[in-house]
């Protein structure tokens, strides 16, 4: 069973109206056999030989206000895209809600996966991920585009976000990119 369970009335589950939800993955470790280690692999040496277990990846559609799963996913450890393969096969599941993810999944495919099925998106990025703004907000935010790798930035394949880069007591910049372009 999966969905959300948080009720309007419990506001920390919700931010504006939205349910407010993160997507993040794990590994699991399965049982060692040749049919699981062939189905999801797993860490290897420098010559080659398995390390532990084999190991499933996982990447879930979280409620934060609850922690209850709506969606999840499971591959290999060994290809197939990684965690944002996974997550943006869950992309319809997320409509309506404002998505939270780390800086393992900034790019253009997820993105406009998650926008074109209705999900508000927050990510945290690596500060050279749309480093180069376009228009400077009044709050200090700017709108830029996110590209395909080595594409110009003008490319059509490429989507705007808004950059919003922040400071914790004088510590290093965090960068986060949101679809909500309005400061």
């Amino acid at each position: 069973m999966a969905g959300a369970i948080a009720p309007p009335t419990l506001e920390a589950a919700f931010w504006r109206g939205m349910r407010v939800d993160a997507v993040d993955g794990f590994l699991l470790d399965v049982p060692e056999n040749d049919t699981t280690r062939t189905a999801f692999g797993g860490q290897v040496d420098s010559a080659g030989r398995p390390l532990g277990f084999p190991q499933a990846r996982v990447v879930t559609l979280t409620e934060t206000g609850t922690h209850a799963t709506i969606d999840a996913r499971i591959g290999s450890f060994k290809g197939g895209g990684g965690e944002p393969a996974l997550a943006t096969e869950m992309a319809g599941s997320a409509a309506g809600m404002l998505v939270i993810m780390d800086r393992a999944f900034p790019g253009v495919a997820l993105w406009k996966a998650y926008t074109q099925a209705g999900a508000h998106i927050l990510i945290r990025a690596r500060t050279f991920v749309a480093a180069r703004p376009m228009e400077v907000l009044p709050d200090g935010t700017y709108l830029t585009r996110m590209n395909l790798a080595g594409q110009r930035r003008s490319h059509p394949g490429g989507a705007t976000v808004r950059v919003i880069d922040y400071q914790v007591d004088d510590g290093e910049t965090t960068r986060l990119l949101t679809d909500l372009l309005d400061p």
